[in-house]
């Protein structure tokens, strides 16, 4: 996973199992995709879990950089399509990302939080800008 320094200090909480484009890897195709669950898994889901998962993985901008570029957060709606509460902590959650356009530093991205038995339970589309 992208840990500090490069990534945020809370991105220490969880295990990453990408099975897409890893950041800095200079691909054409900009998604991200794989397994995230806490290290120390809640009692139970709540809404901020579920945003905190969502907001863990990096932006799908950096798999198409080969060196490091800090970017930061200019939309974040977020939309809760379950209830958490029916979410196994123990479980890992399934994220896919995918950027759907980029202009002038703006790059227009969606995330989505799937659970293992194949429900869309959080949906957040995101946009970024690049900081010179």
């Amino acid at each position: 996973p992208v840990e500090p320094p490069l990534g945020p200090d809370f991105a220490r909480a969880f295990e990453y199992r990408s099975t897409g484009v890893l950041p800095f890897s200079g691909s054409k195709e900009l998604t991200c995709e794989g397994f995230i669950r806490a290290k120390k898994p809640p009692a139970k889901f709540t809404i901020p879990d579920l945003i905190a998962y969502t907001d863990a993985w990096w932006p799908t901008a950096l798999g198409g950089e080969e060196t490091v570029r800090p970017m930061g957060t200019v939309a974040f709606p977020f939309q809760v399509l379950a209830d958490p509460a029916t979410l196994n902590p123990e479980e890992p959650l399934r994220y896919r990302a995918r950027a759907y356009a980029a202009h002038d530093g703006f790059i227009s991205e969606v995330r989505e939080l799937w659970s293992l038995d194949g429900r869309l339970v959080a949906f957040n589309p995101q946009t970024f800008v690049y900081i010179k």
